[in-house]
């Protein structure tokens, strides 16, 4: 009873804080006004709550915006 109980514990803490996105697509993504124009590479993640959309340029995260 007692391994079954630790076992039980230990799933938990495992799978309990694990919060996946339902869907992850990449996308491109262009912002053009008349001071800037932006192209880049980036994800867009669609949790149940809001959207996450994170622009990476060299393998840092330039915008991270939720929506």
């Amino acid at each position: 009873m007692k391994y079954l109980f630790s076992f039980v514990l230990v799933a938990f803490i495992f799978t309990a804080c694990s919060y996946r996105a339902n869907i992850t697509k990449s996308a491109t993504v262009v912002f053009k006004t008349p001071t800037m124009k932006f192209y880049d590479k980036g994800f867009v993640n669609k949790f149940d709550e809001y959207i996450n959309l994170q622009i990476y340029n060299v393998g840092t995260i330039v915008l991270n915006i939720n929506i």
